[in-house]
C-alpha cells in the first residue's frame, strides 16, 4: 500500500508525461515529472518515490538501465540501517510503446514491477489500466505485470 502517494513519471516525450500526469492527478497522487533517466535517478536519490511510471525506450538512459541504477541507489540508501521496518519496494508501471514481449525486464531487489501500459492503446484503455493498477496498489492486492 502506498502511504505518501508520491509518483515520478519518467518519459522523454512531453505529451506522454502529460497524459500520465493527467491520469495520476485524477487519483489524487502527488506527481513529479522527469524527462529522462538521468533526471529520474537524481530525484530518486534525493526524494522519496512511491510509484515510478517509466518509459522503456529513452535516448539517454534506457528504462531497463534506469531501473537497475534506481535499485542500486535504494540499496545504498538502506545500507547500514539493518532491516528496514515498513520498507516498501518502489512500485513500477512500465508505460511505453514497446510491446510487452520485447521487454527485457531486470531482476531488482528494491523495485516491484506491478504493471504494463502500452501508449498505443486508446486513452480510455490506458485510463482503465491506470485505475486498475492504482486500486491494486491502494488495496495491497498484487497485480500481474501484463
Amino acid at each position: 500500500m502506498i502511504k505518501r502517494n508520491q509518483v515520478l513519471i519518467v518519459d522523454d516525450n512531453q505529451m506522454s508525461r502529460e497524459i500520465a500526469q493527467y491520469f495520476m492527478n485524477s487519483f489524487e497522487f502527488q506527481v513529479d515529472l522527469a524527462s529522462g533517466g538521468q533526471e529520474a535517478l537524481a530525484r530518486i536519490k534525493n526524494d522519496p518515490v512511491d510509484l515510478l511510471i517509466l518509459d522503456w525506450s529513452m535516448p539517454e538512459i534506457h528504462g531497463r538501465d534506469t531501473m537497475i541504477i534506481a535499485d542500486q541507489i535504494l540499496s545504498e540508501k538502506l545500507k547500514g540501517r539493518g532491516p528496514e521496518k515498513g520498507f516498501q519496494k518502489m512500485k513500477v508501471i512500465i508505460y511505453t510503446s514497446t510491446d510487452f514481449e520485447e521487454l527485457s525486464l531486470p531482476l531488482v531487489k528494491h523495485l516491484q514491477i506491478i504493471g504494463y501500459i502500452n501508449k498505443s492503446w486508446f486513452l480510455d484503455s490506458q485510463k482503465k489500466k491506470f485505475r486498475t493498477l492504482v486500486k491494486s496498489i491502494n488495496s495491497g492486492v498484487q497485480q500481474t505485470v501484463a
